[in-house]
C-alpha cells in the first residue's frame, strides 16, 4: 500500500499534526475538547453560549492529545 505522501496530487501546504495512530483532527476517532476561561465557564453554566479560549484534539484510540488551536475561524467550525 502506498504512503499518502507519495501521491503527487496531494496538497502538502496544510499538513495537520497526527497522533501515533496516524489520525489527524479531521478523523472520526479524534475528539475536540473546548477549554474556557473561568468567567466563560460561569457564563456557560448559565446556559449562554461562549467561545472557547482554545480547543485541543485527543485521539480516542491512543488517548494522546496531539493538536491544539486558538484560531477563532477553526474553533467556530468554519474550516
Amino acid at each position: 500500500m502506498e504512503q499518502e505522501k507519495d501521491h503527487p496530487y496531494r496538497d502538502h501546504a496544510e499538513e495537520l499534526p497526527r497522533c501515533s495512530c496516524g489520525h489527524d483532527r479531521r478523523h472520526f476517532m479524534v475528539s475536540p475538547e473546548n477549554h474556557y476561561s473561568f468567567f466563560g465557564t460561569l457564563i456557560l453554566m448559565l446556559g449562554i453560549s461562549v467561545e472557547p479560549k482554545k480547543v485541543t484534539y485527543q485521539c480516542r484510540t491512543c488517548w494522546k492529545v496531539f493538536d491544539e488551536t486558538t484560531d477563532p475561524k477553526i474553533m467556530r467550525g468554519s474550516c
